[in-house]
């Protein structure tokens, strides 16, 4: 298995060469997390959240991009749609007033 972890930067130019563009032309966005073996994970965020083609999207095109450019056929991308601690923390103090 391959360890991404040397080749962050180079994830990053591609993602924002390449595969944000595609996504800003329709009203979303793309931010690398982290990297941990061959798994790049990806927040996605604007019309992408609730787009109900972001599975695909992923596959056909993040993740086949990624693994183009990298020469990595068994690379996996996982979109992380957790909620940061900071808009938890938001979210109650809003409640709570």
């Amino acid at each position: 298995m391959t360890d991404l972890s040397s080749r962050v930067d180079e994830i990053t130019t591609i993602i924002s060469s390449y595969v944000r563009p595609q996504l800003q032309a329709h009203g979303g966005d793309i931010a690398l997390l982290r990297v941990a073996g061959e798994q790049v994970f990806v927040k996605v965020s604007g019309s992408c959240q609730a787009c109900p083609s972001l599975s695909s999207t992923i596959r056909e095109v993040v993740q086949e991009t990624l693994r183009g450019e990298l020469g990595l056929p068994t690379l996996m991308v996982t979109v992380d749609d957790s909620v940061s601690d900071e808009l938890i923390a938001e979210a109650l103090r809003i409640i709570r007033k």
